[in-house]
């Protein structure tokens, strides 16, 4: 798999190869294309640009900052003898230990899966440098690939407009989102630093770990996926996913989907929070070739809890998209990756 990741301002030219299928990711700015050339492989930290998530792991961060200066009070006013007594040296004690080792708490509580996720950095790389580039804007700017270059596409857990319409609750999100959000995300920017340490200290504690389970998966997630998928959201800088999120909320790629003339694949996950299921079945409508798969039991992160099911359907696609040597050359590094650990990871890997 290649995924191009859209970063800077100008446009790399793509290798002239026969191209299996693209996944995108719209919340991550990411997309994959597979090709018969060889197996690419790219890392880059995603994000979560849905609302409901980002408010949670603000409001998470501050209490984890809380939790920990006021465990660390107390063990001073303890030391000095403001306070006296063995309660209030538990009590902080019990505060400064949960703001360390709460994750492994919740982790604990979720079994390890057989072929957890990995972290490997890949081999090579190939990056496609656009401030605007999503999936669908790459098929509006690049059409002439379609069909020639690009066989066929794979649109996952991902919207073709601003994700405040396509989300749970989106009478709402849409009603904060001029009042609350976008200075919120303003704010966030200019105090990129603090978020940041927020974020990470959420992370340390569990607490976004249990943001995760909530908005991410539908109860079927390994430690490792769990563990993964959050620990995306302190890797990405909290300054371009302020300036991301505010863009997201200006992105409308509704008119694309009638101008894509390749199979495209489709998928949901049937319990996703964040984008709702009914995105998927609307753009499935309207590109003319499409097909909506929908990954059950599985949340927003279907690419980890049925990445067996997602990967069989893409195997369904590359034997309909591709000429029947391109097919067995796919065949042999689709088997071959199976019988290594966490290859197939890749699609997992995103989130």
């Amino acid at each position: 798999m290649l995924r191009v990741l859209f970063r800077a301002t100008r446009v790399s030219v793509l290798p002239p190869k026969r191209f299996l299928f693209v996944h995108f990711r719209e919340g991550a700015e990411t997309f994959e294309v597979g090709t018969t050339s060889g197996t690419l492989r790219a890392s880059g930290a995603s994000m979560f640009f849905a609302p409901f998530p980002l408010l949670f792991t603000l409001l998470v961060g501050l209490l984890s900052t809380a939790v920990l200066g006021g465990g660390l009070y107390l063990l001073w006013a303890w030391y000095v003898g403001i306070v006296v007594g063995t309660g209030y040296l538990l009590v902080c004690l019990a505060m400064t230990l949960w703001t360390f080792l709460g994750r492994w708490i919740v982790l604990r509580c979720h079994p390890r899966g057989h072929d957890e996720p990995h972290t490997r950095q890949p081999r090579s790389e190939v990056r496609l440098l656009r401030p605007d580039g999503t999936s669908l804007t790459f098929c509006r700017l690049f059409p002439e690939l379609l069909g020639p270059i690009l066989k066929g596409l794979a649109l996952v857990d991902t919207s073709h407009t601003n994700p405040a319409r396509t989300t749970t609750a989106s009478g709402f999100v849409r009603a904060i989102q001029k009042p609350i959000l976008e200075p919120l995300l303003h704010l966030m920017a200019c105090a990129a630093p603090a978020v940041w340490v927020m974020s990470w200290l959420g992370y340390f504690n569990g607490s976004s770990h249990l943001i995760g389970i909530v908005f991410g998966f539908a109860g079927n997630q390994t430690r490792g996926q769990l563990d993964l998928a959050t620990r995306y959201n302190p890797l990405a800088w909290p300054g371009v996913q302020a300036h991301e999120t505010l863009a997201m909320f200006r992105y409308d790629a509704t008119s694309v989907l009638s101008m894509i003339p390749i199979p495209t694949r489709v998928f949901t996950g049937h319990l996703d929070r964040l984008i709702v299921p009914e995105t998927a079945r609307f753009m499935s409508e309207w590109v003319p070739h499409a097909q909506l798969k929908r990954l059950a039991p599985a949340g927003h992160m279907a690419v980890f809890e049925r990445r067996d099911g997602l990967v069989s359907e893409l195997a369904v696609l590359a034997e309909e998209v591709l000429p029947r040597d391109d097919q067995q050359a796919v065949a042999g590094r689709v088997g071959r990756g199976a019988g290594e650990q966490g290859v197939d990871n890749d699609f997992a890997s995103e989130h």
